[in-house]
């Protein structure tokens, strides 16, 4: 066994690793397309998953109009506790995604 930084250890690579990832990687998508498919059943339509984030749930992509709303609204009127937070939690990720950039990355 090796042992990695921070004192993680590595087991001998042998075919059970190999093959508990190659059916991981090919189990994944075949979900994904099942449940789709059971979706596009139940909705009598092939883009039925699609369709119910438009007609029924009224997402549609609106290149961050609806953050930026979201955000305006937090900060000139009374915002619930959700709101901040969600406000909040979207100001830390674009401030550390630009904190990120300005940092050299390792490479392992």
């Amino acid at each position: 066994m090796d042992t990695l930084a921070g004192g993680l250890r590595r087991d001998a690579a042998g075919p059970g690793r190999y093959l508990s990832r190659l059916a991981a990687a090919v189990l994944a998508p075949i979900g994904l397309a099942g449940y789709l498919g059971y979706v596009a059943v139940a909705t009598h339509r092939l883009t039925g998953w699609f369709w119910i984030e438009n007609h029924i749930f009224h997402m549609t992509f609106d290149w961050g109009v609806g953050t930026l709303r979201l955000v305006k609204d937090v900060f000139l009127d009374k915002p619930s506790v959700a709101q901040l937070l969600v406000v909040l939690i979207i100001v830390a990720a674009v401030v550390l995604t630009l904190w990120t950039l300005t940092e050299r990355i390792p490479v392992y």
